[in-house]
């Protein structure tokens, strides 16, 4: 089961990475933990991050009204209950965010 659920979280997460390619946000983590980033620059550490306290803000609202519950600090975490189904409404859910605010996403 561990190991179903680390794939699946890759997946996931590999998933997340592809919806916006062109936009500055980035989802890193391991497993079935992961955490949205809204910045360009590849993440290695956590010195590494720029964390934008409003994209956050706004990407937890978003996510709470299509809903979803996380993190405010845009950290979600799998569990064993979480399948196929809940895993693409995430998906379809952060591609509407996508849609909807990616423009806000880009610096002027």
């Amino acid at each position: 089961a561990a190991d179903a659920l680390f794939a699946r979280g890759e997946a996931l997460r590999n998933a997340l990475n592809a919806l916006s390619p062109d936009l500055p946000m980035q989802w890193t983590g391991l497993g079935s933990m992961m955490t949205a980033h809204f910045q360009r620059d590849p993440i290695q550490s956590p010195s590494d991050v720029q964390a934008d306290p409003g994209l956050r803000e706004l990407f937890f609202l978003e996510m709470l009204h299509r809903g979803f519950y996380l993190a405010r600090r845009g950290m979600i975490a799998l569990s064993l209950e979480i399948g196929d189904e809940e895993t693409t409404r995430f998906l379809d859910a952060v591609s509407d965010f996508v849609q909807a605010c990616g423009p806000l996403l880009v610096p002027a």
